[in-house]
């Protein structure tokens, strides 16, 4: 999740905010439900989007499924917080409110090395074994 996570803020274009410490996400609940298990060397697929976003708070809605399969094995509902360099909570900017609405369908990140997935403009993909 972390790595996912962290795919995402550079996405959304707030990477250097979030590397200089003057703004962060602070983890406030993770819920996780297992619906069925995955065997040690199946590659799995983890497509994540925005759920709720409130004032100064936003959901990220994982999926997790065997690669290939229609159904998820694992959905995870994971609520930050929006906070400044002194911890303080700070109210969700209008441009990152909309970036997390739009999302970015053509992004992909491939750590296993089997998608062959290249959407014409996808200038976020990153691959690596």
């Amino acid at each position: 999740m972390r790595r996912a996570k962290g795919c995402i803020q550079c996405t959304l274009g707030y990477g250097t905010e979030l590397a200089s410490g003057a703004l962060d996400f602070q983890l406030v609940k993770q819920t996780t439900q297992w619906r069925a298990p995955a065997r040690y060397d199946e590659v799995l697929e983890a497509s994540v989007r925005a759920g709720r976003l409130g004032n100064t708070s936003l959901s990220l809605l994982t999926k997790f499924r065997i690669a290939d399969k229609a159904d998820p094995i694992v959905t995870v509902e994971t609520v930050y917080v929006l906070v400044d360099a002194s911890l303080g909570k700070r109210a969700l900017p209008d441009e990152l409110r909309e970036r997390l609405r739009r999302g970015a369908p053509d992004c992909v990140v491939d750590h296993a090395g089997t998608s062959v997935v290249n959407a014409p403009g996808n200038t976020g993909r990153i691959d690596s074994p």
